[in-house]
């Protein structure tokens, strides 16, 4: 059952992947030349003037709030089953933090000039969102886990939180970062 929601998650990271670049073009700053007037005692021909170049401008907006920053994995390790309204409250946080440094990354990667070779970016990102979607698969695992397995179960959550956060340190070193 899990194999499904993890397969599923996966194909949505990957549909994430491939979509998240079409919204993501700057808007065109495109600067206007007036045309000399025409006089009339000129040649029967219009003057047309050119027009210059189109010119591109895209500036990163800053995604990461300051509210998802001190989300720390070290807050809610040690939560005893009693303490699971803490652990998901923190869990949230975590969450939002992977989401936030997701979009900061794929805003980088939006903005990539075309001479860049963004294959080695491009392969880290994949890993991100794999272990992104893990993460949220192994998050909504540990909800039904008993007084008995709430150790185990927690030990899987933070292994994937590491996975996670290793995985986005290897897109921020890439070569093209």
């Amino acid at each position: 059952m899990q194999t499904a929601h993890l397969i599923s998650y996966v194909a949505a990271a990957i549909g994430l992947v491939t979509f998240s670049n079409a919204g993501c073009a700057a808007k065109d700053e495109v600067s206007e030349v007036p045309s000399a007037p025409v006089s009339e005692t000129t040649s029967a021909a219009p003057v047309v003037p050119v027009a210059p170049p189109v010119t591109r401008v895209a500036s990163p907006a800053p995604v990461a709030s300051p509210a998802v920053a001190p989300a720390e994995w070290a807050d809610i390790k040690d939560c005893t089953y009693e303490k699971r309204a803490q652990f998901f409250a923190g869990l949230k946080r975590l969450e939002a933090r992977a989401d936030a440094e997701m979009a900061e990354l794929t805003a980088k990667r939006a903005i990539m000039d075309g001479i860049t070779d963004t294959k080695d970016w491009d392969f880290a990102m994949k890993e991100m969102t794999n272990t992104r979607f893990y993460f949220r698969a192994m998050g909504e695992g540990i909800h039904q886990a008993t007084a008995e397995s709430w150790a185990e179960q927690l030990v899987k959550v933070g292994e994937a939180w590491g996975r996670t956060q290793e995985a986005f340190a290897n897109v921020k070193a890439s070569t093209t970062s």
